[in-house]
């Protein structure tokens, strides 16, 4: 027999932080479950997607496009670089600045990691029936921006 609540109490699960603490964790564990295959952390991933993204990039551009501090993402980079996933260059303008670009291998080994993670997102999405996922991450977006 489960006991009566106090007065006043909240179930936690009326709590849309709660709620998306929750879906937090069931995406962290998909992504997860896709990215231990390629011996790739999930933030090293970003970072991957983020360089492709933005060819021939900086730490600082990186750092303001994935929201990472300056000290992860040089770490980070680093460990990609490591796995010759990624390639550092001297920025011919200024020579303090370092250009980081995909290598071939790091956008082959980033495109078969973006097919599997673009199926999981849209099962996902799936079950949460929404019509437009455009408008959905618009709308998340809006929200993370604010």
């Amino acid at each position: 027999m489960r006991k009566k609540s106090p007065p006043k109490s909240i179930d936690p699960d009326s709590s849309i932080f709660l709620l998306f603490h929750k879906i937090e964790q069931k995406i962290n564990s998909i992504l997860n479950s896709i990215l231990e295959k390629y011996n790739i952390t999930p933030r090293q991933y970003l970072l991957l997607q983020a360089i492709d993204y933005l060819a021939g990039t900086t730490q600082i551009e990186i750092q303001n496009k994935t929201n990472i501090d300056r000290t992860t993402v040089s770490h980070l980079v680093r460990k990609l670089l490591d796995k010759e996933l990624i390639k550092m260059e001297i920025n011919y303008t200024d020579s303090r600045v370092k250009n980081i670009r995909i290598t071939p291998k790091g956008r082959v080994f980033t495109r078969k990691i973006q097919n599997k993670i673009i199926r999981a997102e849209e099962e996902f999405l799936a079950t949460l029936n929404l019509a437009k996922k455009d408008r959905f991450i618009e709308n998340l977006m809006k929200n993370i921006n604010q």
